[in-house]
């Protein structure tokens, strides 16, 4: 008997869904860090935008088929995403990153090379900046540039918390990283907002929280 004649329940095809989504959201997160914190910005700012997108999608899978998802959210717009997934995802008080999620669409934009004058400006860190020396910054730039930050604190609060609303298994996540040290290295340095500790489990974990 093949697959194809095997019945899934519904329930098991949205979590399988889930999964394959949430698993791509980590490996793009933790590279996107490690990229941040070697200075290779324009990469590592894409990196996140992905990884922003395809954990959206993974708490989306509760709504949406895969087939629903590409084609309501083909244009990859986050805001578009965030609206909805919050929608979806209502009381987890999610509102306090509209901005942070308007900021880092623009990622998407600098995703290719362009030509003209405007440039980019780019200022990047390890923990949230000083409000003030930003807006600074950000004055002293010519107005045609594209002007965006990036710092692993405020990405690792975003991730932590879409993982909490979503009701993901931290564990889950845990074991994924925990077979490579590398990986949950490049998870947990300089992580404010860990999801896990760097002890080692070894049971396995369902992918939501019970």
């Amino acid at each position: 008997m093949s697959t194809d004649d095997v019945s899934i329940p519904d329930e098991i095809k949205v979590q399988m869904q889930m999964q394959a989504y949430l698993d791509r959201a980590i490996d793009y997160y933790v590279f996107s860090r490690k990229a941040v914190m070697l200075g290779v910005v324009p990469v590592g700012g894409s990196l996140f935008h992905t990884a922003v997108e395809m954990l959206l999608h993974c708490g989306l899978s509760a709504k949406y088929s895969q087939a629903e998802l590409e084609k309501k959210f083909s244009k990859h717009e986050l805001s578009h995403m965030w609206t909805e997934f919050k929608s979806v995802f209502a009381n987890a008080n999610l509102s306090k990153f509209d901005r942070f999620v308007n900021h880092h669409r623009q990622w998407k934009e600098l995703r290719y090379p362009k030509n003209g004058s405007g440039g980019s400006a780019i200022f990047f860190g390890r923990t949230k900046p000083d409000p003030e020396i930003m807006k600074q910054n950000m004055a002293n730039m010519p107005k045609s540039s594209v002007q965006i930050e990036i710092n692993l604190e405020e990405m690792d609060e975003f991730m932590s918390s879409v993982v909490q609303a979503v009701g993901v298994n931290p564990d889950h996540i845990k074991i994924k990283l925990q077979y490579k040290a590398e990986l949950l290295s490049f998870y947990l340095d300089e992580n404010l907002h860990p999801l896990f500790d760097g002890k080692k489990i070894t049971s396995s974990a369902t992918l939501l929280k019970r």
